[in-house]
C-alpha cells in the first residue's frame, strides 16, 4: 500500500506539473495572438478565441496550487482582449512609415 500511495503521488506531480507547461504554453499564444499573430484565430491551437480560453480556465482551475505567474483574472483580461482585437482587428503596422528605410 505504501508503495502504491508514493506511485500515485508521483503521478499526480507529474500531471500537474505537465497542466504548469501546458497552461504557459497557452498563455504564451495569447500573447503571440495579441502581438505578432496580429489577432488570427489560425495561430491558436484550437483556431478558436472562446475554446482556447475555455481551455486556460479549466486547467487553472484544475491545479492544486495556484501559479503566481497567472492569476484567472489574468485570463479572462486575455479573453477580453483577444475578443475585443477579433472584432476591431488593427492593421500590423500601426505608422507604415516606420518600417520604411530613408
Amino acid at each position: 500500500m505504501k508503495y502504491l500511495k508514493l506511485f500515485e503521488d508521483y503521478q499526480n506531480t507529474r500531471e500537474d506539473t505537465f497542466h504548469y507547461m501546458f497552461l504557459s504554453r497557452l498563455q504564451s499564444d495569447c500573447e503571440y495572438f495579441l502581438g505578432y499573430g496580429n489577432g488570427s484565430e489560425s495561430v491558436l491551437p484550437s483556431k478558436n478565441i472562446e475554446t482556447h480560453i475555455s481551455l486556460m480556465k479549466e486547467i487553472w482551475e484544475k491545479l492544486p496550487v495556484k501559479p503566481e505567474w497567472l492569476s484567472y483574472e489574468e485570463i479572462e483580461d486575455y479573453e477580453k482582449r483577444m475578443l475585443d482585437l477579433r472584432e476591431n482587428p488593427k492593421p500590423f503596422y500601426s505608422n507604415p512609415d516606420s518600417i520604411i528605410p530613408e
